[in-house]
């Protein structure tokens, strides 16, 4: 059941507040398409979506392919896809040091940037 009717993108619209790290509003065309018109994430982030590009139904499989480039080489620094790349590599050396103490080689140093022991 929505809190509220309002006027947005001059129709109709229902108005949802869902509770998070802060008050979420979403509001859809009070028709029963209930077509996304916006979401207000207090106090920072404002999204407004475009009703036309809107398609109900299954969204397809191909939808989710990722684009052929490495996160790495576009993204900056700070960037999410750059720290989660950064722990898959971070997990990586883990696995080789787990693999390597397990084969024997405890009391020594192993060098998972350079794959040896020393």
């Amino acid at each position: 059941m929505p809190l509220m009717q309002v006027d947005m993108q001059g129709e109709l619209a229902n108005e949802w507040t869902i509770r998070g790290l802060q008050p979420n509003n979403f509001y859809a065309t009070a028709d029963a398409a209930a077509v996304p018109l916006q979401l207000d994430q207090l106090p920072n982030d404002y999204i407004t979506f475009d009703k036309k590009s809107f398609r109900q139904g299954r969204v397809p499989p191909s939808a989710f392919d990722l684009p052929d480039f490495t996160c790495a080489d576009r993204c900056p620094l700070t960037s999410v896809c750059t720290l989660l790349g950064l722990s898959g590599s971070l997990r990586s050396s883990i696995q080789r040091v787990a693999a390597a103490a397990s084969m024997g080689y405890k009391g020594k140093h192993y060098s998972p940037v350079n794959d040896v022991v020393e």
